[in-house]
């Protein structure tokens, strides 16, 4: 692999996942109401839908920096995308409110912690100042 591309595969990785997470998070909000009629559920348990996936992510978000110590952050932003890949596929089906909860859960499990970390460090191609 070329120095180019490596230099520039983990900001595609990163502009992948920040696609997919806006997606698992969402998608949900303009069809709540169709979601609601077709599978006959409570306001409760469509405000369940929409709250797990951020409660998954601020709970969980420890074990995404285990996962990058384990790993590495290539191979856990990798692991991440391909699950929050697979939910979303299983969420085309969308027949079920267990299936729905488990998607949400998996979008939850699926944010990569690690991104915050790496992001959060001043870089000149991001334009980011620093201000402390």
């Amino acid at each position: 692999m070329t120095r180019s591309a490596k230099t520039l595969l983990p900001w595609l990785m990163i502009f992948g996942a920040g696609i997919c997470l806006r997606t698992g998070i969402a998608a949900l909000s303009p069809i709540l109401d169709r979601i609601a009629r077709t599978l006959v559920i409570s306001n409760a348990e469509l405000g369940l839908l929409t709250t797990l996936p951020v409660l998954c992510m601020g709970g969980l978000s420890p074990l995404g920096h285990m996962l990058e110590r384990r790993l590495g952050l290539r191979r856990s932003m990798i692991m991440a995308l391909a699950l929050l890949t697979i939910v979303l596929l299983l969420r085309l089906d969308g027949g079920s409110y267990g299936l729905l909860l488990f998607t949400a859960v998996g979008v939850g499990v699926a944010e990569p912690a690690s991104f915050a970390r790496k992001i959060a460090q001043p870089t000149a191609c991001l334009g980011i100042i620093r201000t402390a």
